[in-house]
C-alpha cells in the first residue's frame, strides 16, 4: 500500500507543470512550435476585433510565441518582414507618382509611402 501511494505521488509529481521546466526542447521541435504560434498569433491579428478580450487573446498567442522562439527566430522573422515592407512601399510611391494629381493630399500621401518605405529598408 505504501509503494503505490508512494508510485503515485512521484507520477503526480512528474506530471506536473514544475517538474519538467529544467529539460529543454530539441531545436527542431522548438522551431516547429515557433512557427506554429507565430502564424497563430499573425492569422488572429488579420481577424481580431476591437474588444479588450480579443486583444489579450492575442497579446496570450505573442506571449507563447515569445517564450518558444529563439532569438535567431524572431529577429530572422523580423527583417524578412521589414525586408517586405520596404519592398511593398518602395512600388506603392513608384506607382503612386506615376500616376499622381497636383495637390497636397497626394503629396502628403507620397511623403508618407516614402517615408514609411525608409523606416522598414532602415529596419531590414
Amino acid at each position: 500500500m505504501k509503494n503505490l501511494l508512494l508510485i503515485t505521488l512521484i507520477t503526480t509529481f512528474g506530471i506536473s507543470e514544475g517538474f519538467f521546466n529544467h529539460i529543454e526542447m530539441k531545436p527542431s521541435a522548438q522551431t516547429r512550435l515557433c512557427q506554429v504560434f507565430d502564424a497563430t498569433a499573425k492569422e488572429y491579428q488579420k481577424t481580431i476585433g476591437s474588444n479588450d478580450a480579443a486583444q489579450t487573446k492575442l497579446n496570450i498567442y505573442k506571449k507563447r510565441a515569445a517564450k518558444v522562439c529563439p532569438t535567431s527566430y524572431v529577429r530572422n522573422t523580423a527583417k524578412k518582414e521589414n525586408a517586405r515592407l520596404c519592398k511593398v512601399f518602395n512600388q506603392k510611391a513608384k506607382s503612386y507618382k506615376q500616376n499622381m494629381r497636383d495637390d497636397t493630399l497626394a503629396k502628403d500621401t507620397l511623403s508618407s509611402y516614402e517615408k514609411r518605405a525608409s523606416e522598414f529598408c532602415k529596419a531590414s
